[in-house]
């Protein structure tokens, strides 16, 4: 058990049972996966956009 001011973050990815496996590297993070997605959507629409 933590004690108060005791702060504890486990890194991971979820599996489907909720649990969570230990991420093995900074891609396995559902946060850098996301943000992953977004940049390459912003990127793809400035690349084919008709403004150039």
């Amino acid at each position: 058990m933590s004690r108060i001011g005791d702060r504890s973050q486990e890194t991971g990815v979820r599996r489907r049972e909720g649990m969570r496996e230990k991420a093995r590297g900074f891609e396995d993070l559902i946060v850098w996966q996301k943000a992953h997605r977004f940049v390459i959507g912003i990127y793809s629409k400035s690349i084919f956009s008709s403004d150039s």
